[in-house]
């Protein structure tokens, strides 16, 4: 039942919570709040996950303190902070640590305020973008559902472009033609694979805007697929890794699951056929981004995105040559040996990051894939 006796109340009454259930939330005073997040499995390496609401009743802002105990000595310094949003931005509030714990004190506005160790993207806020977005449908962006998961939620594709018309192909003459050129698979985006990583999620919004503004020319040139949220039952759950406690994870066991998501994704994928393949994820480093690749070709348009004003000595980036994968089973490796696309991934932290800086972040990466997909022939 709603907390009506003080002006402040913490819940985790909504879809994607963590806490899960009310008993993760302990009132220890007028303004102060015990929280204890929850996880489906012993794995501190994916223990990042927090997504509360507070409410506050009063008429006028309210200081509100937060303990958050995660329980788990290991990895505690990356937790050291919480993100606010009230309005249309989230602000990262620092907090000090203490074992276990990690304290935060901010003020909040009268109503509601979001507080989550990353920023929150359940999947009812993905619904409402996919809303948002088929407002845009006379610009040429698709949605289509490509199957459900195991507890029955859809899993959506966001599709905008006509093909790679500008790439040189070979002609029946047997040199460099363009009459005749059909479009490719292009390029495929895929995000969310571990429900707390919403860096994609973030990306994905911005590379969308970036198409439908400054970079909308090229759409006439690429054909370009998003998948925002790949594990949609880990995500409304409130879980951190996996589909479910017990469930799979959607990235390590891509090529051999027969968990529905898995499969819904993979048929998906082998019907495309991309020419590129990109994979974000979060992390959660203070001060240290990851660039994987396995294509020296591709890698090397990504690069002036990672030194850009989105990156530079700001956000160091790891720049790695992932060696193959024996056998294939994650979603990059299998891509690769089974549909022979140039594949890459992206580990990026929020810690240092604000949501528009995500987002620009996004449209850079999208920019650097259009001009891979148009500058590089198929493997």
């Amino acid at each position: 039942m709603p907390d009506t006796d003080h002006d402040l109340s913490v819940s985790t009454d909504f879809e994607g919570a963590n806490p899960q259930t009310p008993a993760g939330v302990m009132r220890e005073g007028a303004a102060s709040f015990l929280i204890v997040p929850a996880q489906e499995e012993d794995n501190p390496n994916y223990k990042f996950r927090m997504d509360t609401r507070i409410l506050n009743r009063a008429p006028e802002p309210r200081r509100i303190t937060l303990h958050v105990d995660w329980r788990d000595l290991t990895y505690m310094e990356p937790r050291h902070h919480l993100f606010f949003r009230s309005g249309e931005h989230w602000q990262r509030v620092q907090g000090e640590v203490e074992g276990t714990f990690v304290n935060v004190t901010t003020e909040v506005p009268p109503g509601e305020t979001w507080a989550s160790l990353n920023p929150k993207y359940s999947y009812s806020d993905h619904l409402a973008d996919l809303d948002r977005w088929r407002e845009f449908s006379a610009c040429g962006l698709t949605i289509q559902s490509i199957g459900r998961t195991a507890q029955g939620r859809e899993i959506f594709v966001i599709s905008v472009g006509r093909g790679t018309a500008g790439r040189a192909q070979v002609s029946s003459a047997g040199g460099e033609g363009t009459a005749g050129r059909a479009p490719t698979g292009g390029v495929l985006i895929e995000a969310g694979n571990h429900p707390y990583e919403t860096s994609g999620a973030y990306c994905i919004d911005g590379m969308l805007r970036w198409l439908l503004g400054p970079g909308k020319a090229w759409t006439e040139r690429v054909a370009m697929h998003f998948i925002p949220v790949s594990n949609p039952d880990g995500v409304a759950g409130g879980w951190c890794r996996l589909t479910a406690p017990g469930g799979v994870d959607t990235c390590h066991e891509f090529g051999r699951s027969s968990d529905p998501t898995c499969v819904a994704i993979r048929t998906f994928v082998e019907q495309l056929r991309p020419d590129l393949y990109v994979n974000i994820h979060g992390w959660m480093y203070n001060d240290l981004d990851n660039f994987r690749y396995e294509d020296q070709e591709a890698a090397r348009f990504f690069l002036p995105a990672l030194r850009g004003e989105v990156g530079g000595p700001v956000w160091r980036w790891r720049i790695q040559n992932s060696k193959p994968e024996e056998p294939a089973v994650t979603n990059t490796w299998w891509i690769r040996e089974h549909l022979r696309a140039r594949t890459l991934g992206f580990d990026i932290a929020w810690n240092r990051r604000t949501d528009e800086q995500m987002r620009a972040l996004g449209a850079s990466l999208l920019e650097a894939a259009c001009e891979a997909a148009i500058a590089l022939p198929p493997r």
